[in-house]
């Protein structure tokens, strides 16, 4: 998305990154007169509460060593953990 001269200097006088921006993008809604996009705190919480839940899996994951799922064609067969391997 293009970013316009305002923006660019309005970011810059309210330290807010391009990361922020991009964030904001992602993960707000519509105003209801479609004029904004809002990232409320309410949306920020049920975003970090999925982060953790995440994490959470990843690390379980990351315990064993990782998984793999066997494939055939559009089915899962079965899956594992690599424990040691």
């Amino acid at each position: 998305m293009k970013i316009s001269c305002h923006l660019s200097k309005r970011m810059t006088q309210r330290n807010i990154s391009l990361e922020i921006i991009n964030m904001a993008l992602s993960l707000g809604s519509d105003s209801d007169n479609g004029e904004r996009i809002i990232l409320d705190e309410k949306t920020i919480s049920m975003a970090l509460k999925a982060t953790e839940d995440i994490k959470k899996t990843l690390i379980k994951i990351k315990e064993k060593k990782g998984v793999s799922l066997v494939l055939d064609r559009d089915s899962l067969i079965t899956s594992f953990f690599h424990y040691g391997n």
